[in-house]
């Protein structure tokens, strides 16, 4: 007990007071990994929802973010969350929720709080998200919004967001076996004719 009064004395210190509670202005960073990708019509298009910068007392106890996306190049199939909001393996709440054009990440650990800052990574994946692709575009932006990010005593904490693109290209066409066949038969045919002639 005395540990985390000591803890919420120096948040206090190191952050601002706002209306609600205290607000973090610790150099947290959420983004998206890759910030630029390109894949083929058909394929699968993968993000990594990162957090970094936490630590020196800032550890994430639990979010609430928006990943948006175009709705006309990308359709959501999966999400996989990361570990570091549970590490004690005592579990957590978390949901996807897919709407227009993006997908609510929400988890909350059910971690103690000591746990989670001394144990927390400075820097993670909270999840990867996973879409199918529909259709054609170039630099597409795929773009965080947070509706709620709050440290392991239930503090609110600032971030600065990276976002990122995605180009869906059209699929590269593969000559079939037989067309491989036909060439490897009809170049070597026609050398020789030439051959054949010039004697």
């Amino acid at each position: 007990m005395k540990e985390e009064n000591y803890n919420n004395v120096n948040r206090l210190l190191l952050c601002g007071l706002v209306a609600a509670g205290t607000y973090c202005r610790a150099d947290v960073i959420l983004s998206i990994n890759p910030i630029s990708q390109t894949v083929s019509l058909g394929s699968q298009a993968s993000f990594d929802m990162d957090i970094s910068g936490l630590g020196g007392g800032t550890a994430l106890g639990t979010y609430d973010i928006n990943l948006g996306f175009d709705q006309t190049l990308l359709s959501y199939n999966s999400i996989v969350f990361g570990n570091q909001v549970d590490i004690s393996g005592l579990g957590d709440i978390q949901s996807a929720t897919p709407g227009t054009g993006t997908v609510e990440v929400f988890e909350l650990s059910l971690d103690s709080t000591s746990e989670l800052n001394s144990l927390q990574a400075p820097a993670f994946s909270l999840a990867t998200l996973t879409f199918d692709t529909l259709g054609l575009g170039t630099n597409s932006p795929i773009t965080l919004s947070v509706n709620a990010l709050g440290d392991a005593f239930g503090n609110s904490i600032s971030a600065d967001i990276e976002n990122a693109s995605v180009s869906v290209t059209s699929p590269t066409t593969v000559p079939e076996p037989k067309s491989i066949w036909f060439l490897l038969v009809i170049i070597p045919s026609v050398a020789i004719l030439r051959a054949t002639r010039s004697e």
